[in-house]
């Protein structure tokens, strides 16, 4: 006795793990008929539904065939009573045998419909995803909040170390386009006399400049006060295109927002409307399987699934949050161009209508030898007087507006970083 309980308990297990084996082979080399409500096996669950559907199907052809063999020897049995007697027994029995079989699976219905399957019970309802696989939450740190980082990034760093350092130089370099950088025509009037040393009109003379009297710019080794102003301009047209490209790569980034913002929203298959589904499926199996060991298993489920609801309305929350701040940056973004332009147009202004800007002044002082004819040092032109040929009011209003809406946009730059920087790593 003792032996054959050791001999059960040696070959029981050997045989299981024989099947699993097999199964697991069998699964990747053989192609298994088709049937209703199955598929090909892949595990020894999956077997024994297979084997379970397989018996019905063979059973009701069987009994099929039997009934129809019988009917016929009934039929042909002629005056003969014992092949009468015989294929009545037959049809009887055939009858009798599919009355067991199909009280028998309603029987096992009724009572448990996981009775007549073999699916694990805590995975068959599972609605439409996995539990393991639910929607990602993707309000971590990942692409496209690193995107926006790095955007807000260089942004802040053209408007700091380029725009506003650049406009203000601008505004500098001109406070030294003055009329005491031009130079007088003066002339002697009178047609009898006495002839007076008279001013015509202020001129810039070759080699100055009326920001530089010293050097007008024309040696390429000493670039002068205007090609300074130039290059200036030429940088403040640059900066206000590169303002164009990040204003267009944040609308872009928006764009991409709203499309995740809907991926989130979307009443058919938005990641809420997953989870509401999948929660109420779950709500259900904790009800159809309670007292049952798979309720805590269904429960467990559930409880994920609202974690994970949460986490899509947090996601939300902080895309929608996102999206609000990057809208307000598009809008202060947008506003710097235009003045910068102006700003770039301004300084052309110093160099124009220098004679209607500037008074002209002749050296006319007879004690030291200035005069007309009869003087040892005729009539000499002065230094032009005047106040600075620029528009400097104009372009000092233009570079507030800069410096406050660069000021703006660095606020909202940090505001924006700020809430990044507060998400999930």
């Amino acid at each position: 006795m003792d032996k054959k309980l050791f001999r059960l308990k040696i070959i029981t297990p050997a045989i299981a793990v024989f099947l699993f084996a097999f199964s697991r082979v069998c699964a990747l080399e053989v192609s298994y008929p088709s049937l209703p409500e199955t598929f090909s096996p892949a595990n020894i669950a999956e077997y024994l539904r297979y084997i379970y559907i397989f018996a019905i199907f063979a059973t009701g052809t069987l009994v099929l065939i039997n009934f129809i063999w019988a009917g016929i020897k009934f039929l042909y049995s002629g005056a003969n009573p014992s092949e009468r007697t015989d294929a009545r027994n037959k049809l009887t029995a055939t009858l009798l045998g599919a009355v067991i079989i199909i009280a028998s699976f309603l029987i096992l219905s009724t009572i448990n419909s996981n009775l007549t399957n073999f699916f694990i019970p805590s995975l068959q309802n599972f609605p439409k995803t996995n539990p393991d696989n639910p929607p990602a939450h993707d309000f971590e740190k990942g692409d496209l909040f690193k995107r926006l980082m790095k955007i807000s990034e260089e942004i802040k760093y053209l408007l700091q170390d380029y725009v506003e350092k650049t406009s203000k130089n601008i505004y500098d370099i001109t406070e030294k386009c003055k009329c005491s950088n031009a130079t007088s025509i003066c002339y002697c009037q009178g047609e009898t006399g006495p002839f007076e040393c008279k001013p015509q009109k202020c001129y810039v003379k070759t080699g100055s400049d009326i920001c530089d009297k010293e050097n007008d710019g024309s040696d390429k080794d000493k670039p002068g006060t205007r090609q300074e102003i130039t290059s200036d301009q030429n940088k403040i047209t640059y900066f206000r295109n590169l303002l164009l490209y990040y204003q267009g790569r944040i609308g872009k980034e928006i764009e991409d927002l709203d499309i995740n913002i809907k991926s989130i929203t979307n009443p058919g298959t938005g990641k809420i409307a997953w989870y509401n589904n999948s929660i109420k499926d779950a709500q259900d199996n904790v009800q159809k399987t309670k007292g049952s060991a798979e309720e805590k298993t269904w429960q467990s489920i559930l409880d994920q699934l609202k974690n994970g609801l949460q986490k899509a309305r947090e996601e939300l929350q902080i895309k929608n949050t996102i999206k609000e701040k990057l809208a307000r940056l598009q809008d202060l973004v947008s506003q710097l161009p235009s003045p910068l332009i102006v700003l770039s147009n301004l300084p052309e202004q110093c160099f124009a209508d220098i004679d209607k800007k500037c008074q002209a002044k002749c050296k006319d002082n007879k004690e030291e030898g200035y005069g007309c004819f009869n003087s040892p040092l005729g009539c000499q032109p002065d230094d032009c007087t005047g106040e600075n040929t620029c528009p400097r009011n104009e372009m000092k209003t233009v570079l507030d507006k800069i410096k406050d809406i660069s000021g703006q946009c660095t606020g909202a730059l940090n505001n924006l970083a700020q809430t990044i920087n507060s998400l999930p790593q």
